[in-house]
């Protein structure tokens, strides 16, 4: 059946407005911030952990980048498994630290670390809701936000803003 240029533009116009890819979004968006803002304090402390802040960073932004142009299976499985991996290594380093002299000893807790992880595990429950759920709009970009999408992006941009001007990088 023929299409209309009317129905063509609704086509191309339409957005996937769901809340769990909004949140997986915009967490990974505040985590990267996060690891890129305390990467100059690491690479400081050793190259090594500052790069791996720069490579966090970097490797977030780009997944949220991807995910708000479209999903993907596979880039759910990334999402999902890279923060598990993220927060288990968090959980490492604040409990026994790293091996090799990297951190010999727990690593203090601080409000920067645990809004990450915060973020991180809001990556990864929203990762197994998609990869749940109805699989129709995957390919559509993000867009269409709906208020509790657009309230949890605010207080995420609220949180950042103060971590930033109140709370010491450490």
């Amino acid at each position: 059946r023929p299409q209309t240029a009317a129905t063509r533009a609704r086509a191309t116009a339409e957005r996937d407005g769901s809340l769990w890819r909004a949140v997986a979004v915009s967490s990974s968006g505040a985590a990267a911030y996060i690891h890129a803002a305390l990467f100059p304090h690491h690479v400081e402390e050793g190259l090594l952990l500052g790069a791996f802040f720069l490579v966090s960073a970097l490797g977030q932004a780009a997944w949220a980048w991807l995910m708000a142009r479209a999903v993907t299976r596979e880039l759910l499985l990334v999402g999902l498994g890279g923060n598990l991996a993220l927060i288990a290594l968090w959980a490492v380093t604040r409990t026994v630290g790293l091996p090799f002299g990297l951190l010999p000893g727990p690593e203090g807790m601080g409000a920067w670390d645990v809004c990450c992880v915060v973020w991180e595990w809001a990556v990864a429950l929203a990762c197994a809701v998609g990869l749940t759920g109805d699989q129709r709009r995957w390919g559509l970009p993000l867009g269409a936000l709906g208020r509790h999408a657009l309230l949890f992006l605010s207080v995420s941009v609220v949180v950042l803003a103060v971590l930033s001007l109140a709370v010491s990088h450490e």
